[in-house]
């Protein structure tokens, strides 16, 4: 029994490692960063800085530096939060309505009016015309885009499309659930794969996948996540599990170069549920689908 203990443990420690890894790449979440100064535009080192999620109550702490930045790494849910400043000798000044998104890094830039801290000064915070803080390119898919636009099959990968870049095969999917096209090189010449009855097909019939394409990545290549996990599926490149686009509280398309925490080259769709806030609330669905009732595919891709 001892020998067997001292043989797994090794497994026991790399799936600890791996697990703390993943913790690192909150891919999900935003983060603030930005600079404190005084009434003179220059720094104010050692200030502090309180971060405030308006729905929850949660609150984050930093401190400036010698050059009166301060980060707020990417532990914040998307949500709307309140940015405080303060140090002795200075009012405290408070920026509000600061709206985060999924995978945002927001710079919130502070300044110091001198007088009591027990006194606030509101900061007007402008969104920059030019995110300086990232070189992500893309889009954030939220709100009333997933659960109002038409959306065949509730297939909410579908409102990628709306990102500048991306486009979906031709007759990439078909009422027929037979048909799949896979986007690669085992689709015929109209974009319908030539297989019937394979497991592609039976796995994507009704969702159609999410065999996408931007700026010329493979699909294959792209990469899924979900509230922050790995929700690709292994074998065919696609994703692994399609969440009710009702409880999506958004999603964002990266078509620019990935990151390094991303692991792969493509495009890449973090996906998160909507959270809880300090206020019950909720909604209730039901969604069915006869194949039946639904409307012919004209023949498209028929042999």
């Amino acid at each position: 029994m001892i020998r067997s203990t001292l043989r797994s443990w090794p497994w026991v420690a790399l799936g600890c490692l791996a697990l703390c890894s993943s913790a690192f790449a909150q891919n999900d979440r935003a983060s603030i960063t930005g600079r404190v100064t005084d009434p003179s535009g220059a720094s104010v080192a050692a200030a502090s800085v309180k971060v405030t999620n308006i729905n929850t109550g949660a609150t984050f702490d930093a401190t400036a530096n010698d050059d009166g930045r301060y980060v707020v790494p990417s532990v914040l849910q998307v949500g709307i939060y309140k940015v405080e400043a303060s140090k002795s000798g200075f009012k405290t000044a408070v920026s509000d309505n600061i709206e985060l998104r999924i995978g945002d890094v927001r710079e919130v830039n502070l300044a110091l009016q001198v007088g009591s801290a027990s006194e606030q000064v509101t900061v007007t915070a402008e969104a920059p015309l030019l995110n300086t803080e990232t070189s992500s390119q893309g889009e954030v898919i939220a709100g009333r885009q997933i659960t109002e636009l038409p959306l065949r099959d509730r297939n909410f990968t579908n409102l990628a499309l709306l990102t500048p870049g991306v486009s979906r095969s031709f007759a990439a999917v078909l009422t027929d659930s037979t048909f799949f096209n896979q986007g690669d090189a085992s689709a015929g010449s109209n974009g319908v794969s030539n297989s019937q009855g394979d497991t592609p097909a039976a796995r994507f019939g009704r969702s159609g996948g999410s065999a996408i394409f931007a700026n010329g990545l493979r699909p294959g290549n792209n990469n899924f996540t979900l509230d922050g996990v790995d929700n690709n599926e292994p074998i065919y490149g696609q994703i692994g599990v399609f969440p009710n686009p009702d409880a999506i509280q958004e999603f964002r398309v990266d078509t620019s170069m990935a990151k390094a925490e991303a692991g792969r080259g493509g495009v890449q769709i973090n996906t998160i549920y909507k959270s809880g806030t300090n206020e019950y609330h909720g909604t209730a669905s039901y969604y069915g689908q006869n194949t039946v009732l639904n409307a012919t595919n004209l023949g498209i891709g028929a042999a």
